[in-house]
């Protein structure tokens, strides 16, 4: 506090003191009542310093304790010593709203603001089903800013007042993005709301650089409550992909991937989604460097699905505390593969070697991500990515890719200590546990630690890999403006190599 507030509490205190000594005819030394306040500036604080702030304030409160504490025995030596009440304010009753006013909505309408959170007049509410209500208009992100204030009327019922401030309907943001896999990459979003018609959002997100990729989104809000949307989306992706051989390099694969997507959602509140959709994927395979036996040409299949998602992460970039979820079942319709096989830049023409299935599959994938604070410093984090394909055997182009510390693309399983691309196979199910400790304010020491098995439903006769593998990974990262800035070291006990991993700023 400043000089002038300890001054006002000083004053207070004494005046108190000196009433009750001079009702009950006592004296009270005034060495029993001044109690000096440190002096601390935090006028240039931020939200990310409030632990640094409140540990400050435990550790003065704690120097002042004895100085309180010879008060309090004082006090209670005069008076006796009170009965502490564990309830002392009475219980927080429902309000009845009769009227409702809201204020600041230009672009939006107030229909729409009371909808999205389910708002009707005449009806009781607790001060917790309004704050839930409140948090779920914001997550909207149509506005910026939401206070509320209780206006008490004489029919004992009371008048809710919204004043709102909206955020732009239409904004651009632009980032840095690199790591091993994608290279160096410039990314910009374009995001409109209301563009094409009311209730909507529209988006486009482009990464330019070694890597391209695009992608375009038109999301419609459905419904009074706006609970339920439908979302149409298309990707293209451009990637050069290097092949292993034994965990050592021996090709090199460009990649293009499109993908059109549509989607029906249910969202009964901003935590939790459930949904069905449907989409059709193009990928096609060129070899720039080749292997013993290597492939050219695409694949193209329409692909059915349901989906739910759960998120109660507190924060987006090294969250503390929650869970994140998403499960997807998918059923893959028939392929129309155009393929063609070489060994040593020959064309193959064994049937028994170029056989693929065209039949339709089943698959699975399910990732899940927890935290969990276990000191005001450090961070245990457990994770669980999953993926199988039913039934795929010589299948082709759709396989899981383990490695790499960053999810980038389409059927990645992240994990510590192989790089992006060192295993492809039909069926994985990696387990990871680490332990994040925060060295300086934005400052970062993470380790993992992570198991993965493999071809334990389905396994390829196109890819051979190991049924278990084991990894680790050190992390020193430093979260600035631009985004976290990672690097770590990686080592498996199958591959037997100590590689680096860097990554800078949030994926594509």
């Amino acid at each position: 506090p400043s000089n002038k507030v300890r001054n006002v509490i000083q004053v207070l205190l004494q005046v108190a003191f000196f009433r009750e000594a001079e009702d009950n005819k006592k004296e009270v030394p005034l060495c029993d009542i001044y109690i000096p306040m440190p002096m601390q500036d935090y006028s240039m604080g931020s939200f990310s310093q409030a632990d640094e702030i409140m540990n400050i304030g435990i550790e003065e409160g704690r120097k002042l304790y004895p100085r309180f504490k010879r008060l309090a025995d004082s006090l209670n030596a005069i008076y006796g010593v009170p009965e502490v009440r564990p309830v002392r304010l009475p219980p927080l009753q429902p309000i009845q709203i009769s009227s409702v006013s809201v204020e600041g909505t230009n672009e939006t309408t107030i229909d729409f603001f009371l909808h999205t959170m389910d708002f009707q007049v005449n009806k009781s509410y607790s001060m917790g089903r309004l704050n839930a209500m409140v948090r779920k208009a914001y997550g909207t992100r149509y506005y910026s800013r939401i206070v509320y204030a209780l206006i008490p009327q004489e029919d004992g019922t009371c008048k809710i007042s919204f004043e709102v401030e909206e955020n732009p309907l239409t904004f651009a943001k632009f980032s840095i993005h690199y790591n091993r896999f994608t290279g160096v990459g410039l990314i910009g979003n374009i995001t409109s709301r209301n563009f094409f018609i009311k209730n909507s959002r529209s988006l486009v997100t482009m990464n330019v650089g070694e890597t391209f990729r695009v992608r375009g989104e038109h999301l419609q809000y459905l419904g009074r409550k706006k609970d339920f949307s439908f979302t149409l989306s298309t990707q293209f992706d451009r990637f050069d992909i290097t092949t292993y051989n034994k965990f050592r390099q021996n090709g090199l694969y460009n990649q293009n991937y499109f993908v059109f997507d549509a989607k029906l959602q249910y969202s009964p509140d901003r935590r939790i989604s459930v949904g069905l959709g449907r989409k059709y994927e193009w990928v096609y395979y060129s070899p720039s460097i080749t292997t013993d036996l290597s492939f050219k040409g695409n694949n193209d299949f329409e692909t059915s699905y349901i989906f739910a998602s759960h998120n109660t992460l507190d924060k987006n970039v090294y969250p503390r505390r929650g869970l994140k979820m998403d499960a997807v079942i998918e059923r893959v319709g028939i392929q129309h593969p155009n393929l063609q096989f070489f060994r040593e830049d020959k064309p193959v023409v064994d049937p028994d070697t170029t056989a693929i299935t065209t039949s339709p599959y089943e698959r699975l994938v399910l990732n899940a991500d927890g935290y969990t604070r276990i000191s005001n410093k450090s961070t245990l984090i457990l994770g669980m990515q999953s993926g199988i394909n039913f039934n795929y055997r010589r299948h082709l182009m759709n396989e899981f890719v383990v490695g790499g510390l960053t999810r980038t693309f389409r059927n990645q399983i992240t994990f510590a200590g192989l790089q992006e691309g060192i295993i492809y196979t039909p069926s994985a199910l990696a387990l990871q546990a680490g332990l994040r400790y925060e060295l300086f304010n934005n400052t970062y020491l993470i380790g993992r630690a992570n198991v993965l098995l493999t071809n334990f439903v389905s396994k390829s006769n196109f890819f051979q890999n190991p049924d278990f593998l084991t990894g680790y990974a050190l992390t020193f990262a430093y979260n600035f403006p631009l985004g976290p800035l990672e690097i770590s070291a990686m080592y498996s006990d199958q591959s037997k190599r100590l590689g680096m991993y860097i990554n800078l700023g949030i994926a594509f």
